[in-house]
């Protein structure tokens, strides 16, 4: 079905973006986490975690950004 492998590959393109930016945020979360340390600020912020869940319409991005959210904390 030449349809799903189009879709298919416009998926891995997402899939291959969304890594990239996954890869970014871990670096800022890696330079926050060193500022909130060197100025003895407490590293978990849930009103800044209720503020990025609260841009979100939808239960789907919601519940992937809470994933996010958790990984970012074992950073």
């Amino acid at each position: 079905m030449k349809e799903l492998k189009i879709f298919r590959e416009q998926i891995d393109e997402i899939d291959g973006k969304l890594a990239a930016l996954l890869q970014k945020r871990a670096e800022m979360v890696r330079r926050i986490k060193f500022l909130k340390t060197e100025h003895h600020l407490a590293e978990i912020d849930r009103e800044r975690e209720k503020q990025i869940l609260d841009r979100l319409e939808t239960d789907y991005e919601k519940n992937i950004f809470r994933t996010i959210l958790n990984e970012s904390k074992k950073l």
